[in-house]
Order: structure tokens, then C-alpha cells, then sequence
């Protein structure tokens, strides 16, 4: 998707996958680079131990698919895209920043879907459009 004067030409859709060994190797060789790409709270939420690495990606997965989804990251960084993950509840996203302030303005809702297996981690994000009452119009996702 094209990005025309800082407006996405046809937001929708973004799809994105990870191996869950670069993200591994990633933490391996730079630790604090997991600092830049994901927020306090998404590394505390990945808990430690051999899921670690997959569940990051998974996060990583879902924040390029966001980004691919609105055609662009608009000026905002990795850590104004928060990923949570509680235990039998569906992922959810926090958005803030210039991505944040596009999104309301545009009057976007994120649907967010995460899966990660011992190679890969994908992700896939729907922007939904809100109704008058800033709900997310009724999707087949929602069925």
C-alpha cells in the first residue's frame, strides 16, 4: 500500500511473519535492542524461557502487520504500538503517537490475530471502520 501526502491510499489489510530465531538471536547478540522494538510491558507479557523469542515475534509480526495495514508507520516509533496478550483473551493493540492520531482520525479500529509455531510467528491486522458511536462496524471477524 502507497502513502500519498501522509494518508494511506487503501488502508485495510496488513499480513506480516517473523522467525522466531532472528528475534531470538536478535535478544542473543543485542539485548537492548529488544528495548527499542518493544515496550516494558510487552517484554515483561513474554515472561521468560524457550517462549520467549516466539511470543516476541509474535508481537514484532503484529506490529510490521499494523504498519502495512494503514500504509505506514506516520512518524510514530515501535513503542507507540503496545501489544497485549492476556491468557484466554484475544490479543489487543494500543496505538498512541501520530499512528494513534491517524487511526481516530480516520476513524479506524485494529483487529488483531497472532499465531506462532517453533519457526514462525504471523500475524494478520483488519482496520475496521467505526460506526457513528465509535464502535467497529459488525465484521465476519466478529462472528
Amino acid at each position: 500500500m502507497g502513502v500519498d501526502g501522509g494518508k494511506a491510499l487503501a488502508p485495510g489489510l496488513g499480513i506480516d511473519i517473523t522467525e522466531v530465531e532472528r528475534i531470538r538471536g536478535l535478544a542473543e547478540r543485542q539485548p537492548r535492542a529488544l528495548e527499542r522494538l518493544f515496550t516494558p510491558t510487552e517484554l515483561h507479557d513474554a515472561g521468560q524461557g524457550v517462549q520467549r523469542a516466539a511470543r516476541l515475534a509474535a508481537r514484532f509480526a503484529g506490529k510490521e502487520a499494523l504498519i502495512k495495514a494503514a500504509g505506514g508507520l506516520y512518524q510514530s516509533t515501535y513503542h507507540d504500538i503496545e501489544i497485549r496478550r492476556r491468557p484466554g483473551l484475544s490479543p489487543s493493540v494500543s496505538v498512541s503517537g501520530p499512528l494513534g492520531a491517524w487511526l481516530q482520525e480516520q476513524r479506524l479500529t485494529v483487529k488483531l490475530s497472532l499465531s506462532h509455531e517453533r519457526q514462525f510467528a504471523v500475524a494478520m491486522v483488519l482496520l475496521v471502520p467505526q460506526d457513528k458511536e465509535g464502535d467497529a462496524r459488525a465484521t465476519n471477524m466478529d462472528a
